[in-house]
């Protein structure tokens, strides 16, 4: 199987399939699903080479940016053309504010680039969508250790670096691997440019949107400090799973939106996917998968935020 991103090793319970379940026993649950809260602490796993570090912070509840963004974020080379690409290829670009690389916290550093997330609405402007596969147990029972970078290009972090502090996955993924349930939300902290949403801005979440709109993908491939998008229309490859064809969707791109009804002016959209689900994502670079967004991920979004 083409590992999507760079999860930490962990022992694996009750599963048949190649990469660790996600389990996380003193995880508390909420209603159907599991959330986390966790303190800092050393990272574990493989790491890249680059790396951002953080200034001294004046709290552990928030991580400073190393730039303060513009009052705006500017509009985005996502939102044209409104066709499929040709060639079906992800094509690197500039990146767009509100997606962005995770990456993991060791200390003051925030180092290398491990999956891709999105900032999505929510009442207190602070959730970010990805793959739950992104995630191993030391991210989900520890939060702080992982971080979203928004918009990160070649290095940079232009809107700052927002460090979670809360994890919530549901069940069916922590201790089965269901790839219908490849879905996490990460809360996160303000930095000193408030919340990730006032500084990136942020997508819509997309509940029950059916196969077949043109959708723009955002990746980071491991190996790339620049992020890619293809466009092209989704398909269903099942009544629980979408498609979406565009190649060199490789390692590190696990967790990127599907987007759709991009706006012209500001790039963002709405998130009707994530690269994840069956094969957690793909097993080759050409086809991608998602969990459709029905029910389940509604649930989980609401208990992300009921008590963000």
């Amino acid at each position: 199987m083409r590992r999507r991103g760079e999860a930490p090793q962990a022992t694996v319970l009750r599963s048949t399939m190649p990469r660790s379940i996600r389990i996380a026993l003193p995880l508390a649950l909420v209603g159907w699903l599991v959330t986390a809260s966790g303190c800092t602490g050393p990272t574990s796993g493989q790491e890249s080479p680059a790396a951002l570090t953080l200034p001294p912070q004046p709290s552990p509840m928030a991580a400073p940016v190393q730039a303060r963004p513009s009052a705006a974020p500017p509009a985005s080379p996502l939102a044209v053309p409104a066709v499929p690409s040709q060639p079906l290829k992800g094509a690197p670009f500039a990146g767009t504010p509100a997606v962005g690389s995770l990456a993991r916290v060791s200390g003051s550093t925030v180092t290398g680039h491990s999956c891709t997330a999105s900032v999505v609405h929510s009442p207190a402007h602070n959730l970010v969508v990805t793959a739950a596969h992104c995630l191993g147990d030391d991210e989900i029972a520890n939060p702080r250790r992982i971080a979203f970078v928004p918009g990160y290009h070649t290095g940079s972090a232009p809107y700052g670096i927002f460090v979670a502090h809360k994890v919530t996955v549901d069940p069916h993924w922590t201790e089965n691997a269901d790839p219908d349930y490849d879905v996490a939300f990460l809360t996160v902290d303000a930095n000193d440019s408030g919340q990730v949403e006032e500084a990136a801005g942020a997508n819509t979440l997309g509940i029950g949107r059916q196969p077949g709109a043109l959708t723009a993908t955002v990746g980071y491939p491991k190996d790339s400090e620049s992020p890619i998008v293809c466009r092209n229309y989704t398909r269903k490859q099942s009544d629980t799973q979408l498609r979406f064809d565009c190649a060199e969707y490789t390692a590190g791109t696990s967790g990127g939106p599907l987007i759709t009804d991009v706006d012209p002016t500001t790039g963002r959209g709405t998130v009707v996917g994530v690269v994840g689900g069956y094969q957690e994502g793909g097993e080759t670079p050409d086809i991608s998968y998602s969990p459709y967004f029905g029910n389940q991920v509604s649930g989980l979004y609401r208990a992300a935020t009921a008590s963000a």
